[in-house]
């Protein structure tokens, strides 16, 4: 609550502490701002903001998402030897034996982060697609062929992220 009221706060042009401060090379030199181009410093400032929380919630959330190993998998991965560890992509030698239980649970998250980053590219561009006039003349054509490309996209997906739970929020965010 206190970090939106600060959001809130910043954004209001009273109290904005940036709003003198140009976004642009050119205008560093002359030092002159007019409204319209305070207006677009803004907006850019605010998009950033976006984005930084954006990645901020990708990590948190992976962080849920792709928790510490259990037990179970800690010992099991304990126990094999160095020969296998490396065929399973874990390379750690016997000396750096505790780093086991590491490896794999920064593999996950950062894999996660990585496909998520990618998936969110194409959503964009399709999402700003579906304001053009052409997707308005051709709705109902573009989501019959947007239901038939989710097919291989699911498969793809889930044999890039291998493990069906991490799979789910990356296809529904497909499917919405």
């Amino acid at each position: 609550i206190v970090m939106t009221g600060v959001v809130k706060l910043s954004l209001l042009d009273s109290v904005s502490i940036l709003s003198d401060i140009p976004c642009s090379y050119d205008l560093l030199d002359s030092g002159l701002m007019d409204a319209a181009m305070k207006t677009t410093c803004r907006n850019g400032r605010t998009g950033t903001c976006f984005l930084i929380s954006g990645f901020l919630m990708l990590f948190t959330g992976c962080k849920y998402m792709v928790p510490k190993l259990r037990e179970v998998e800690e010992a099991y991965l304990m126990q094999l030897p160095d020969e296998v560890l490396n065929h399973e992509g874990i390379p750690v030698s016997q000396t750096r034996r505790k780093q086991v239980k590491n490896v794999p649970k920064r593999w996950k998250r950062g894999h996660l982060i990585f496909v998520s980053v990618l998936l969110v590219l194409p959503l964009n561009v399709m999402w700003e697609f579906t304001y053009s006039d052409f997707f308005a003349d051709n709705a109902v054509l573009f989501i019959v062929g947007f239901s038939f490309a989710m097919i291989p996209v699911e498969k793809a997906l889930s044999k890039a992220v291998r493990e069906e739970l991490l799979t789910v929020p990356l296809v529904t965010a497909c499917s919405v």
